[in-house]
């Protein structure tokens, strides 16, 4: 009976609704029984397949003639909403502690700015949606603590979650890639795929406009940062000496170079090369405190990164003759001759109107999402610290800059103590987030999940080395009795 009354709501929600709320309710109520069902490290590896496959979205409303009510529902979303909650009624209930996490108290204040200073000017057009982009932040936050939490607490996790990302990453695009050989070939897969809106545009040309040129499923701008941290989390951890599956990473870190490749995105092929020589720097920094050949050391990154590089772009002339046209063409226009040609030069110009209004409220802000007023819909700031800036006055800056300095200056510690001996995630880590927070300035990938999520694994792989004093000294006294 129960499940006949159900199905007669479901069936009543779709005429009345449409297919897209049947799809999110059903969506709401899987991440609910699973939330119920799951412990803490089921939860990090559900967390994770959900943000993988956050390319796909529901849309409610219209994009162009109603952004105000214009809202994409993604899969990440109810599963991060119920365990959120879940962990909410757990600490409510006593049935959990939640602690002191590193780094919690600071995003919590972040968001309490977001929601001070929308709600202080209800004047604006987009309050409404700027109280969903507090509430989404929230949620955000609370990635980042479901994450922290565990990983913490067991450091061996963060090797499976680090693994399985890289695992996930790569089969993804690889598949992506076997879809744009066939469409190249004259069929086309996606046409017997659910369609679904938003997951992106199937072509993109130098200028950003259409083009024969079809970009499948994961190859959006946003997946392209995500792929280039992953990128750089498995080549830096093919450089270990100690790993045993070296020659997996390197496949892997080749095949996602390509992927961020295809996806035309000239933010994550920024965030790509700025994170491989930031990698240069991590690993010639770890290898100098370890007391062995920097120079050596740092120059066999260099030779292997570039080779891969080198293949990669051989494989995607080979493979895909017909990108590399507009591969060339959209690396050009980051050219100072050619910029203003692109996207580019779009945001840099919004960027500017939102700072020139973000000086005259540097102290309360405009409120959460008030930029848009500035923007043609459905454009969006595709920058945090300046929309934070435009949002919360100086206060989101200062906040965002102080969680990295933390970071920083933990890492340093860290290295320094030979704590990377121990967590052999602590390296490649950081070289993945350079790329991603470097990337993230040019797109809205730190308004999605898996942003927060990297952050929270690099931040337990850092303070994990706090929590266990004894091992890090035991680590300190084994690394000055090898360079004796």
């Amino acid at each position: 009976m129960a499940a006949g009354a159900a199905a007669c709501g479901l069936s009543l929600l779709t005429v009345c609704t449409g297919i897209s709320s049947l799809l999110a309710t059903v969506l709401f109520l899987g991440a609910f029984l699973l939330a119920l069902r799951s412990s803490p490290r089921q939860q990090v590896v559900l967390l994770i397949v959900a943000l993988q496959l956050n390319v796909f979205s529901i849309e409610f409303g219209d994009r162009l003639y109603d952004p105000e009510h214009f809202y994409s529902l993604r899969p990440a979303l109810p599963v991060a909403v119920m365990l959120v909650a879940l962990l909410i009624w757990r600490v409510l209930t006593d049935r959990e502690k939640l602690g002191k996490p590193p780094l919690v108290r600071v995003l919590v204040a972040l968001d309490l700015i977001y929601w001070f200073t929308t709600l202080i000017h209800r004047d604006s057009p987009y309050f409404f949606r700027g109280l969903v982009s507090c509430t989404l932040l929230a949620v955000n936050v609370g990635i980042f603590l479901i994450f922290i939490r565990p990983l913490l607490t067991e450091p061996g996790l963060i090797d499976r979650a680090c693994r399985l990302l890289i695992t996930l990453y790569t089969i993804y695009v690889l598949v992506c890639i076997g879809m744009l050989a066939i469409n190249l070939a004259g069929l086309d897969p996606q046409n017997y795929l659910v369609e679904i809106d938003t997951m992106g545009n199937w072509t993109m040309a130098e200028e950003g406009s259409n083009t024969p040129v079809p970009r499948p499923l994961s190859f959006e701008p946003n997946s392209g940062s995500q792929m280039a941290a992953i990128c750089l989390l498995a080549l830096a951890k093919s450089f270990q000496r100690e790993e045993k599956h070296r020659y997996r990473y390197l496949f892997c870190a080749g095949a996602l170079f390509i992927g961020v490749a295809l996806t035309f995105a000239r933010g994550a092929w920024v965030g790509l090369g700025a994170g491989l020589i930031a990698s240069l720097f991590i690993l010639g920094f770890a290898a100098r405190q370890h007391r062995e050949k920097a120079r050596t050391r740092s120059i066999r990154p260099l030779a292997t990164a570039i080779s891969v590089v080198v293949i990669s772009c051989i494989l995607i002339a080979w493979m895909f003759p017909f990108i590399g046209n507009v591969l060339v063409a959209r690396l050009f226009t980051l050219s100072a001759g050619n910029w203003q040609r692109g996207t580019m030069f779009e945001r840099f110009l919004a960027w500017s109107m939102f700072i020139q209004e973000g000086i005259q409220s540097p102290i309360l802000g405009h409120g959460a999402d008030s930029y848009r007023r500035l923007i043609a819909p459905p454009r969006v700031s595709e920058n945090f610290i300046i929309e934070s800036f435009h949002v919360a006055g100086i206060w989101g800056p200062l906040l965002i800059g102080w969680i990295h300095v933390v970071l920083l200056q933990r890492a340093w510690r860290a290295i320094r103590g030979n704590y990377h001996l121990q967590q052999h995630w602590l390296l490649p880590l950081l070289c993945g987030y350079s790329a991603m927070i470097v990337a993230a300035q040019m797109n809205p990938s730190m308004w999605g999940g898996f942003y927060w999520m990297l952050l929270a694994i690099l931040t337990a792989a850092i303070f994990s080395f706090q929590t266990q004093p004894e091992r890090a000294a035991a680590m300190r006294s084994f690394a000055k009795a090898e360079g004796q």
